[in-house]
């Protein structure tokens, strides 16, 4: 099973404070979206989401390029019957998008997104 590219998706008080403090870590905006409330940033091969008024806890996420619903059978498989909160696969970003969520033992949030063919009319501003 490949997951893709790991990222780490942070609930953030106010973007614009959040932004020049990663970019003093060497961190790039990949992904402006501040019109959504969220920014895409990047140091080598570390991806970190900044997300606004989004969520309350930080979120493990990973990002296939395709397969996600064989994924989703596996990792729904393998946690059968052991009381892991797997959600059901739901829409997501773009024409074809999906995504689930799971909650690990402790608590953490793990989000499986893989992205569908954007919009149109959709520019990542970057």
């Amino acid at each position: 099973m490949d997951l893709g590219t790991f990222s780490v998706s942070l609930p953030v008080k106010d973007l614009e404070t959040s932004i020049p403090f990663y970019e003093a870590f060497g961190f790039r905006v990949v992904h402006d979206a501040r019109e959504q409330d969220y920014v895409v940033l990047e140091q080598g091969t570390t991806k970190v989401g900044l997300f606004q008024g989004m969520f309350e806890r930080p979120i493990l996420t990973f990002n296939p390029d395709g397969g996600i619903e064989a994924i989703h059978a596996a990792v729904q498989g393998a946690l059968a019957g052991t009381g892991a909160e797997v959600s059901e696969l739901q829409e997501g970003y773009g024409e074809g998008g999906r995504f689930f969520t799971a909650k690990d033992p402790d608590g953490h949030d793990l989000m499986v997104d893989f992205f569908g063919t954007p919009p149109e009319d959709a520019g990542d501003g970057a």
